[in-house]
């Protein structure tokens, strides 16, 4: 199977985040959880400046996030039992790359981006009714 086809590559695509899935939401919560403190925990509700949080989380969710999600989403080609399902999917190893590069690359900006947009939203949700003050918001400045 040397060449392209775009049906057998979005079903690669579809296997490939459905078998993702689990460990996207779990990371996603746990990240969720612990910038929710950092988030409350840095709104003073008397400082006359309003602090700009998503200034130092949204880079550390960005690069930490995809460098760990990079490194899972790889890990099947070095597990001694895994690598062979994989390497004998039916389908091209452009596709099987291309695939897996959307996923670690394109769609995860998109995904983080619309994810911590919302979280920032709940956040600032969440601190203003709990200390009466909230951050600077990521998506109006």
């Amino acid at each position: 199977m040397n060449h392209f086809s775009w049906p057998r590559f979005v079903l690669l695509l579809r296997n490939d985040v459905l078998e993702q899935w689990r460990k996207i939401w779990i990371a996603t919560l746990a990240l969720a959880g612990v910038g929710l403190l950092v988030y409350i925990l840095n709104v003073e509700p008397r400082a006359a400046v309003k602090p700009a949080i998503y200034a130092g989380l949204f880079p550390y969710v960005l690069i930490a996030g995809g460098l760990i999600f990079t490194s899972l989403i790889f890990a099947d080609l070095h597990h001694p039992l895994q690598r062979f399902r994989f390497l004998t999917l039916p389908c091209s190893n452009l596709e099987r790359f291309l695939s897996r590069y959307l996923l670690s690359a394109p769609l995860f900006y998109l995904y983080v981006l619309a994810t911590y947009a919302a979280f920032d939203w709940a956040a600032g949700r969440i601190t203003e009714v709990l200390r009466g003050a909230s951050a600077r918001s990521f998506i109006w400045k």
